[in-house]
């Protein structure tokens, strides 16, 4: 199991890979103990189109990015 944080980003509506995944994966992460951030893009797919949501997901990075983090 993962010891170091994650980040999940995810688009609401992907239609490659269910959003429903990301959101199991992050809930068994949780009730594990494990630190775990997710983030749901909305009207999004598989990979950003937008403009805006690029910006999002790259801003939620960043900010995840420069978080105190033990385990690197």
């Amino acid at each position: 199991m993962a010891n170091a944080p994650i980040l999940l980003i995810h688009g609401r509506g992907d239609t490659v890979e269910a959003i429903q995944h990301s959101r199991l994966t992050a809930q068994v992460l949780r009730a594990a103990g494990r630190p775990v951030e997710f983030v749901e893009l909305e009207g999004e797919d598989h990979g950003p189109a937008r403009a805006d949501t690029r910006r999002q997901m790259m801003s939620e990075t960043l900010c995840f990015l420069k978080q105190p983090n033990p385990a690197r």
